[in-house]
């Protein structure tokens, strides 16, 4: 869906698909949101809604809101060590 949606690279979506494990599989689509710009990652969460994920598009959008990064793709301000804590926190 979010290769159809242009959120995604056909490539990127192959890296993805091509991980094993469920937590690598996250972390490749957590790299590969942090280049997206704040319009394609607000299409990430509007696409999260439209698969019925609307409780983790909110949850996302009040942390953002939390931090006064809304409106930004807050991935690209953090660095890889990072995200895996919040893999971590998230699993």
């Amino acid at each position: 869906m979010l290769a159809k949606k242009g959120i995604i690279s056909p490539v990127e979506r192959q890296k993805m698909k091509a991980q094993t494990s469920a937590t690598d599989k996250v972390t490749s689509l957590l790299l590969a949101l942090r280049q997206k710009t704040a319009t394609q990652f607000e299409s990430f969460l509007v696409a999260l809604s439209d698969s019925g994920q609307q409780a983790v598009a909110n949850a996302i959008q009040h942390a953002l809101r939390v931090v006064g990064q809304l409106g930004q793709n807050p991935l690209q301000h953090i660095y890889r060590k990072s995200l895996h804590f919040i893999l971590e926190f998230l699993i």
